[in-house]
């Protein structure tokens, strides 16, 4: 505030929904200029017309790493998610890719999964062989037959990064 004299509150709040958005632009009332959304709803709530475009005369896009910055939004961060497995399950050669994760003939074994839809049903858009540059927007219906073919061998439903790590070390998971 005393470098730009903008006041900033911050309100910390579960996940935006789109309904909530959509009624406090509808109503003209937001109740912040920023917002988190996760990268799968951002095509959405663009083409529902609930972001305003970004000014970047006032903004140096420069210091951005490539890719972050579009005309509605700025990506804040960047996270990943790897195939991780038992070398006790699979000491010569274990799953490399989330094709491989799938293919329960060729790596069989006792999967744990995030419970949840962030990054699960990009996951299983790639399992599909849907190239990374072209996940967005999210091909729901693909994705969810994707996970169809998955479930069966899902052992169990993580819910933390924590966790994951921990179902492996403990032996409760291979992969």
């Amino acid at each position: 505030e005393k470098e730009t004299g903008v006041k900033v509150s911050y309100a910390a709040r579960p996940h935006m929904s789109m309904g909530r958005l959509k009624a406090m632009v509808e109503a003209g009332a937001t109740e912040w200029d920023v917002t988190v959304f996760v990268k799968g709803l951002i095509p959405l709530v663009v083409k529902q017309g609930l972001l305003e475009p970004i000014d970047y005369a006032k903004i140096d896009k420069s210091q951005f790493i490539t890719g972050a910055v579009h005309t509605h939004f700025l990506a804040d961060h960047i996270t990943g998610s790897m195939v991780t497995y038992s070398t006790k399950k699979f000491p010569s050669e274990g799953p490399r890719s989330w094709s491989d994760f799938w293919n329960a003939d060729k790596f069989p074994g006792r999967r744990g999964m995030f419970r949840g839809t962030f990054q699960t049903l990009e996951i299983a858009l790639l399992a599909d062989g849907v190239s990374p540059d072209k996940l967005y927007p999210l091909d729901m219906d693909r994705a969810f037959k994707s996970l169809d073919r998955v479930k069966p061998h899902v052992h169990v439903w993580w819910t933390s990064a924590a966790q994951s790590v921990q179902l492996v070390l403990d032996g409760e998971v291979d992969i």
